[in-house]
């Protein structure tokens, strides 16, 4: 359960007793004065706390009196023995808080201890819960740590850098806050593992079309463990010869054909949004968006009707878990552990991990389905033979493609559109609400374009598509504010690389591509770049901005291979859904809370009203 009742949520150890840390900033003040009430040295020199190991959440009971903190004298004491340690410690690093609070440069260490704690605060890191009967609670400490300039280490060429403490939900915040320091290039510290951040579109595209930048990071190791080695994961070496295979099946032409099924599908969509009124929490419409993106993959990738055989909603409950797995592996640092994450996949990762497996059995039956030429299961469309999976099959088959490796990229692809396609969906919407000017134009195009009284049950062909110019401003716009995949990592591999500025990226260190930062860069958008506003997008504004100044998907060597899928696929929806619906919200753009979780996530769901629009004629 949340903790909202005052209690302290950390103890840390001060000489042998315990001191609670108050889970409120307003209450920081009782904390410090356990360790700020020693003789205050001034301070010279850059020195950051690194801290690698967090305080554990106590019991929810506060167990501490007056009593457990150390008197003056006791302090006079542990001073004494902690100036000892100090001048036999040849790294000059507190070995413990109690050191870090007698030594010469205490004030620096209380301020880098306030930011971390802040950090876990603000970032809800922590739940309190109640201590399970039976168990023990895990002990941990404070790792104190001095930067040793690791940049002359490296010997990058960069005008400064900064070393951040990466938590999963505030990555999005020290970014920006890097980005205001520092600018569009610098250096941060994911735990002990430098970073090159980069928001310069010149630099991206060096980064993005050089082989030997071309691997993805260790971000991505998440993805790999679980999903396994496919599109998304594999080196580049394997990778190419690989995904010319699988683009086949990706091609505009082969999309287009998919478009029927894009309109089919919003039968059952418009059915469940119908329903939807006035919604305090529009958490429902993102739901509705996964399920309408699991059944239209279903029948584009694998050639089945999932809704025939599948609870679809429950199912796209379990591949939303799957990507939070996936999350977790890759970010949370208790994951490192191996006995952690044993057991935290036989607990609360369990239904994930045999959805994983369901995913596989689904792709390897859609495989045997086509590879046997006996088509005798209703589930499957004999019409769809232009399905993903049955190109696939086909390549195995030929013993073109291997087979393990064709199932696990076809899980990735998989994956990847559910996460981003359903929430890019979502977040349009949102934007319709917010803009109702922008809607209204939106409207008239669409009515303009398809005038009759349908209620958005019309189809439209790929070249009407190409038709709808304010529609698709208006996506891109969403999708330059809330890009869904906010950052996307790479790793420099087989020697250095040398940027156009000169600033040597050296073999093994990791990139960082902040798209965020770059799609909300004003020496590119302008002063109002925070602002939504469509015409970003006429041709003129266009034509004047660098080709990699906007990066909804990957460019570059290893581009997003499902671009042109996710583009069609919106923009039908889409069309069909403001042609029926009206949108309005009172939230505003600037209020919205986003976290990254490898895609974008709201911190919560502001409240949507959807209304179905009158027959044009009454």
């Amino acid at each position: 359960m949340d903790n909202n009742s005052g209690v302290p949520l950390y103890t840390i150890q001060v000489g042998e007793q315990n001191v609670n840390i108050p889970d409120s900033q307003s209450e920081f003040g009782s904390f410090l004065s356990v360790v700020e009430d020693v003789h205050e040295v001034g301070y010279s020199g850059e020195v950051q706390c690194d801290q690698n190991d967090f305080p554990a959440p106590t019991d929810g009971v506060d167990n501490t009196d007056d009593s457990s903190v150390p008197r003056r004298s006791e302090r006079n004491a542990a001073k004494k023995k902690a100036l000892t340690v100090e001048q036999e410690n040849i790294t000059d690093e507190p070995i413990s808080l109690e050191d870090a609070m007698y030594s010469p440069e205490k004030l620096k260490w209380i301020e880098a201890m306030k930011s971390e704690i802040k950090s876990l605060e603000e970032n809800h890191y922590w739940n309190s819960v109640e201590k399970p009967t039976g168990v023990n609670v895990i002990k941990t400490k404070w790792v104190f740590k001095k930067k040793k300039e690791p940049a002359a280490k490296y010997d990058l060429q960069i005008e400064q850098m900064d070393a951040v403490t990466a938590f999963l939900q505030a990555v999005l915040k020290n970014s920006h806050d890097n980005y205001q320091k520092h600018g569009p290039n610098y250096i941060r510290y994911v735990g002990p593992i430098p970073e090159f951040v980069t928001s310069d579109p010149e630099i991206i595209k060096h980064l993005l079309t050089a082989k030997i930048a071309s691997n993805k990071g260790i971000a991505y190791n998440g993805f790999r463990y679980i999903m396994g080695k496919g599109l998304v994961t594999m080196k580049v070496n394997e990778w190419q010869p690989h995904r010319k295979l699988m683009d086949v099946a990706l091609k505009l032409p082969n999309v287009i054909e998919f478009i029927p099924v894009f309109h089919k599908k919003m039968t059952k969509l418009f059915a469940e949004m119908d329903k939807c009124h006035v919604m305090e929490n529009s958490h429902d419409i993102l739901v509705l968006c996964r399920e309408y993106t699991i059944s239209i993959s279903g029948e584009t990738m694998l050639g089945r009707d999932l809704d025939k055989s599948l609870d679809v909603k429950q199912f796209a409950k379990q591949i939303t878990g799957v990507m939070a797995y996936i999350s977790d592996r890759s970010f949370n640092i208790f994951y490192k552990s191996k006995q952690i994450l044993k057991l935290a996949e036989k607990t609360i990762h369990k239904e994930a991990r045999q959805t994983v497996g369901l995913m596989r059995c689904l792709i390897e039956e859609a495989y045997n389905y086509y590879a046997t030429g006996i088509r005798n299961n209703p589930d499957y469309l004999d019409s769809h033979d232009i399905a993903v999976a049955k190109h696939v099959s086909d390549t195995i088959e030929s013993n073109i493609l291997e087979k393990d490796l064709a199932i696990s990229s076809m899980m990735h692809l998989f994956g990847a559109s559910f996460e981003t396609n359903s929430s890019t969906l979502y977040f349009t919407m949102l934007m319709l609400a917010m803009y109702p000017e922008y809607q209204g134009k939106a409207y008239a195009e669409i009515c303009e374009l398809f005038p009759d009284n349908d209620n958005g049950e019309f189809e439209m062909s790929y070249e009407q598509i190409s038709q709808l110019i304010y529609l698709d401003m208006f996506i891109k716009e969403t999708m330059r504010l809330i890009p869904t995949i906010p950052m996307i990592g790479r790793v420099v591999v087989d020697g250095n690389l040398t940027l156009s500025n000169g600033t040597v990226i050296p073999e093994g260190l990791e990139l960082e591509i902040d798209i965020y930062e770059l799609h909300r860069s004003k020496d590119i958008w302008g002063p109002q770049a925070e602002q939504f506003n469509p015409d970003n997008f006429l041709p003129c504004n266009v034509e004047a901005r660098h080709p990699y100044a906007y990066m909804p998907f990957a460019k570059g060597k290893r581009s997003c291979i499902g671009m042109r899928y996710a583009e069609i696929s919106l923009r039908v929806a889409l069309a069909k859904i403001i042609k029926r619906y009206k949108f309005s919200t009172t939230a505003k753009l600037e209020n919205l809370v986003l976290h990254n979780h490898f895609s974008l996530h709201l911190a919560s769901h502001p409240p949507l009203t959807i209304e179905k629009r009158r027959n044009l004629s009454s």
